[in-house]
């Protein structure tokens, strides 16, 4: 899945992410779960059901060269797109969190989605 940086850093930051992000793919609660579900509680919480793994997975690529929350959010996004919200540089700007960590972005994604769901709802369903 990812290449071994030439930095010597240790493979085993690299498997660790690799681990964690596969947890996410296989636990039947991040199959379950809509990010505009979760609790304003379980947005920090790494045992919250689902989406804990995915936070734990970011928390992993912090040890990973050349890699950011950025990859991570866009490789789980494409498996599981209802719990993973994309976490790029364009949709943080837009939020007003460009330089804040990956939480407050999740936070502000979190809470748009929820304020602007009757109006969502309208642009998508027939």
């Amino acid at each position: 899945m990812f290449r071994q940086p030439s930095s010597g850093r240790p493979p085993n930051s690299f498997a660790r992410l690799r681990e964690a992000m596969q947890t996410v793919v296989e636990d039947g609660d991040a199959t379950k779960r809509r990010y505009e579900g979760l609790s304003n509680g379980e947005m920090d919480d790494r045992d919250a059901p689902g989406w804990g793994k995915v936070l734990r997975a970011i928390d992993e690529v912090q040890h990973c060269s050349g890699l950011t929350s950025i990859a991570v959010t866009k490789i789980l996004h494409r498996k599981r797109p209802q719990l993973v919200p994309i976490n790029d540089s364009l949709l943080r700007d837009f939020y007003g969190v460009k330089h804040a960590g990956y939480s407050a972005f999740f936070r502000e994604v979190h809470r748009d989605l929820n304020e602007s769901r009757e109006q969502l709802d309208k642009w998508v369903l027939p």
